[in-house]
């Protein structure tokens, strides 16, 4: 949760966001706070992976998803959000109502993206905040969110190698592949630390599909917020 104070010019990538929990209120990344007024501004949140187990409520007495979103601001009407990116990340198994829901909360005035994301067996995600600019997405069992637009993926079979273990990396003929957009001007490598793209054009997701040859390590090479 990053909270009150403005904080600018902020990259998250590489990381693993598990089984989060909090308040009803919170989320896996809360962008704001409740008291001052301000803009956050330049941000990149990518190449993450956001999943849940099997787990039943980690969270105790709190509800597991830590609310009904995932990355979002709080309730205030005092944060604004501008230039907020969220691309190339790929979101598993948030199963609980709302808990998968984007940019629902705070005020979302700017210029704000989500592309080239996938969600994997999400039936949590319900809402995409109308005021992100969205395409480029990928969706495989997401029967709560129907929304499609012009050059999003609705998949039926799971895109990934397996899900299941966690193994992310997309099958070769996955609708996904080659079908995203470019990001070159900001990150040039996936999840893993392989160079984007692999083919003719990006994937969606967190990870590029190995088209030839073999695969490097498919986990993180570091850990990154900054």
């Amino acid at each position: 949760s990053f909270e009150d104070s403005a904080i600018d010019h902020v990259r998250i990538y590489g990381n693993v966001f598990k089984d989060w929990r909090g308040y009803e209120v919170t989320g896996g990344i809360i962008i704001g706070g409740e008291t001052d007024p301000n803009t956050f501004d330049d941000w990149w949140i990518y190449n993450n992976l956001f999943w849940w187990t099997t787990i039943s409520n980690p969270g105790g007495t709190f509800p597991w998803s830590g609310g009904t979103r995932l990355i979002s601001g709080l309730d205030s009407s005092l944060t604004h959000h501008n230039d907020i990116n969220i691309v190339n990340n790929t979101f598993y198994n948030i199963s609980e109502s709302g808990a998968a829901n984007m940019a629902m909360f705070g005020i979302w005035d700017g210029t704000n993206t989500f592309k080239n994301n996938l969600f994997i067996s999400c039936a949590g995600l319900s809402a995409l905040s109308t005021n992100l600019v969205k395409d480029y997405n990928g969706y495989y069992s997401v029967p709560n969110y129907t929304t499609r637009e012009t050059h999003d993926v609705s998949l039926a079979s799971d895109p990934a190698v397996s899900s299941v273990t966690y193994n992310f990396m997309p099958i070769q003929t996955s609708d996904i592949v080659n079908t995203g957009v470019d990001w070159s001007s900001m990150f040039s490598t996936d999840y893993a630390g392989l160079s984007r793209p692999q083919g003719v054009a990006w994937d969606i997701g967190a990870f590029e599909a190995v088209l030839n040859g073999s695969a490097p390590n498919r986990r993180p090479r570091r850990n990154k917020i900054k």
